[in-house]
C-alpha cells in the first residue's frame, strides 16, 4: 500500500488553497529554517494552528532537500499508519484484507484526498489508531505501553484543535478502564492531552500578538458571539439542522448496529457500539454548531463553512471504531454486512482518485506561469496580473507562497484598482503566457 500511494502522488504538487495559505507553507518553513515560527516570520495567519502533521513531515523528509512532493507522501504515510490497525480484524477473517484494502481509497480520498496536507482524515485515523491501542493494550499489566500511548496522545492532541475531541474519547474510556484498579493511569492520558494542549497555548500566546480565528479561549467565543445577531444565529441553527437531516452514513451504520443487536440477542457490545456512535455524533456536531456560532466569522458561519469535512471526519472515525469493535468469530454475517457497506462507501472515492479535474489543471497551468518569474530576496512587493477576474483569493495565497512574500496584489484586465507598477518591486504579466 505504500508503494501505491507513492505510485499514486509520483510528481504531484502543491495545488490546494489550504497549502499555499498554512499548511504547505509552515511545512515549508519548518524544513528550510530547522525551528518553529514565531510572529517575526510572518509565515501563517492561523498562528494558533497545533503543527503536529507538519513535525511528522518534518521528520520523515528532512534528510531530504524540501519537496512538495516528498511532503504530500509523508503526510499520506502518516494518515495510513492510522489506518493500519483496522488490518488486526482480518487474523480470522483473511478475506477481509482486499475488502479494507478497497477501504482505505475511501479513508484517503472520501475527506480530503492525499494531494493536499490538509489534516481532517488525519484526524479521524489517528483518533481511531488512538482508541485501538487502548483497547488492546493492558497498560495495568506492562506499563511499557504508556512509552508508546503517551506520544501517540501527544501527537493526536496537536494536529489540530478539533483532535482534541477525540483524544477526549480515548482519555474517557482509559479512565472508566483503569479507575478502579490504577487511579494513575487511568487519569494520565487526561492529563497528557492537558499539558499538550497547555504547551502549545502557552507557546501561542508568548510569541504571537495575533491569534488567528478559531483560537481557543473565552474572550475570542465571547467575540464571535457578540459579532452574530439573533437573526443570523437562527440563519445559522436552520442551516445546522438541515445538514444534520441530511445525514445519510451514519444513520446506515447506526442501523446495521441496530439490527446486529436483535439479531445477537440483544448482546450488550452491539449495545455499546449503539451508544458509542450515537453519543460520539451527537456531541461532535454539538461542538461544530458551538464553533459556528461562538467562533466562526458570520460570513463563513452561515454557509457552514468547512461542514463537509468536519462530518467526513467523526464519520470516518464511527466507521472504522465500530468495525474494530464488532466481535467477528461468531458469525460470518456481521464482517461480510460491514464489508459491503465499506466498500459501497468506497465506489464514488475511487471514481473520483482517477476523475480528471480540469479546476486542478488550470491551478497548475497558472502555477507553472508564476514560477517561470524568479522573484530575487524575501517579502518583496509583487503585482501579478492575470487573465482570470476569479479566484482572486486563491492566486493571491499561491503567489503569496511561491515568491515567499506577504505583500501580494492580484490584478486582471479591467480591474478597478487602478495600481501603479513603479509602486511594486516585481511586476509578473501572466496574460500572455
Amino acid at each position: 500500500m505504500n508503494l501505491v500511494i507513492v505510485f499514486y502522488l509520483k510528481g504531484v504538487e502543491f495545488l490546494h488553497y489550504d497549502d499555499f495559505s498554512h499548511w504547505g507553507l509552515i511545512s515549508r518553513f519548518l524544513l528550510t529554517n530547522d525551528r518553529l515560527n514565531l510572529e517575526a516570520d510572518k509565515v501563517i495567519s492561523f498562528t494558533s494552528y497545533p503543527q503536529a502533521s507538519a513535525y511528522f513531515i518534518y521528520g520523515l523528509t528532512r534528510p531530504l532537500e524540501f519537496s512538495e512532493n516528498a511532503c504530500l507522501i509523508a503526510h499520506a504515510l502518516a494518515l495510513l499508519a492510522g489506518y493500519f490497525p483496522i488490518f488486526t480484524r482480518t487474523k480470522d477473517n483473511k478475506w477481509l484484507i482486499p475488502v479494507l484494502i478497497v477501504f482505505s481509497v475511501y479513508i484517503m480520498m472520501d475527506n480530503v484526498q492525499i494531494n493536499s496536507l490538509l489534516v481532517d482524515s488525519l484526524i479521524s485515523a489517528s483518533g481511531f489508531a488512538l482508541l485501538a491501542f487502548v483497547i488492546d493494550n493492558d497498560i495495568n499489566k506492562d506499563k511499557k505501553n504508556l512509552i508508546l500511548l503517551l506520544p501517540m496522545i501527544i501527537a493526536t492532541s496537536l494536529i489540530k484543535n478539533s483532535s482534541l475531541f477525540f483524544v477526549l474519547i480515548v482519555s474517557l474510556y482509559t479512565v472508566k478502564k483503569y479507575w478502579k484498579s490504577n487511579k494513575f493511569i487511568g487519569i494520565l492520558p487526561f492529563a497528557t492531552m492537558i499539558i499538550a494542549h497547555k504547551s502549545w497555548s502557552f507557546h501561542v500566546k508568548r510569541n504571537f500578538s495575533d491569534l488567528g480565528k478559531h483560537n481557543m479561549d473565552l474572550s475570542s467565543y465571547k467575540d464571535g458571539f457578540l459579532d452574530k445577531d439573533k437573526t443570523e444565529i437562527l440563519r445559522i441553527s436552520k442551516r445546522f439542522l438541515q445538514a444534520i437531516s441530511d445525514e445519510r452514513v451514519v444513520l446506515i451504520l447506526t442501523l446495521i448496529i441496530i439490527i446486529f443487536y436483535f439479531i445477537y440477542n440483544k448482546d450488550t457490545i452491539y449495545k455499546n457500539i449503539f451508544l458509542f456512535v450515537v453519543s460520539v455524533y451527537t456531541c461532535y456536531q454539538l461542538g461544530n454548531y458551538l464553533m459556528y456560532i461562538l467562533s466562526m466569522p458570520i460570513n463563513e458561519a452561515v454557509n457552514l463553512a468547512g461542514y463537509g469535512r468536519y462530518v467526513k471526519t467523526v464519520r470516518a472515525y464511527l466507521i472504522l471504531v465500530s468495525f474494530y469493535w464488532m466481535p467477528f468469530d461468531r458469525s460470518k454475517i456481521i464482517p461480510t454486512i460491514m464489508g459491503i457497506f465499506m466498500i459501497y462507501l468506497s465506489i464514488n472515492p475511487i471514481k473520483n482518485a482517477f476523475r480528471k479535474d480540469n479546476n486542478r489543471e488550470l491551478y497548475l497551468e497558472n502555477k507553472e506561469k508564476l514560477q517561470v518569474f524568479k522573484v530575487e530576496g524575501k517579502n518583496k512587493k509583487i503585482l501579478v496580473e492575470m487573465n482570470e477576474r476569479d479566484k482572486s483569493s486563491y492566486y493571491y495565497f499561491m503567489a503569496r507562497y511561491l515568491y515567499d512574500t506577504n505583500d501580494v496584489r492580484i490584478t486582471y484586465p479591467e480591474d478597478d484598482n487602478n495600481y501603479n507598477i513603479s509602486d511594486f518591486d516585481y511586476y509578473i504579466d501572466i496574460t500572455s503566457k
